[in-house]
């Protein structure tokens, strides 16, 4: 289980067993059809196209490892799959995202709380201290923007990403 599944498990010699080292970890409930991890792995083509975003490594390690035994990882060589060639996903130009910015806007998103931020709008030259509510994420052609409640403008605004500060 170790090994195959890279469960957390280590040895105690007072109880002289093994256990879980990590108290959060749980077996899947159940495995998934081979066409599902077959389609679960062709989307790693597609998450490419969000590289530049602090969640990626994240989620395509987790994808790795769901779709491992696809590709011939349990013996620790990988083998080329057929349509790794055959799929392609045209890559956008996009913009990298700090993670710190990204964190501060995913955890206002998530508690429903006030951000401030120091944004550069694409018409001036410095920088304005904003006050929002966030709304919701929208990612278009390669840019990632927030939508969201303006304090100072009192409706809601669009505001990308390259124009923050922290």
């Amino acid at each position: 289980m170790r090994d195959r599944l890279d469960a957390p498990i280590e040895y105690s010699p007072l109880h002289r067993g093994f256990f879980y080292a990590e108290k959060t970890f749980r077996l899947p409930a159940r495995f998934a059809a081979a066409e599902d991890i077959l389609a679960l792995d062709m989307t790693k083509t597609l998450l490419s196209l969000y590289r530049n975003i602090p969640l990626y490594e994240s989620v395509r390690r987790l994808i790795d490892n769901i779709t491992a035994p696809l590709a011939g990882e349990e013996s620790g060589s990988r083998t080329e799959t057929w349509y790794e060639k055959r799929i392609l996903a045209p890559l956008n130009a996009s913009y990298p995202v700090d993670e710190k910015i990204w964190s501060a806007i995913l955890s206002g998103l998530r508690e429903n709380r006030i951000i401030t931020f120091e944004y550069q709008s694409t018409w001036r030259e410095d920088f304005m201290p904003r006050r929002v509510r966030p709304y919701q994420l929208l990612f278009d052609t390669g840019v990632w923007y927030l939508y969201a409640y303006s304090e100072e403008r009192g409706g809601y605004a669009c505001f990308p990403f390259s124009g923050y500060r922290t």
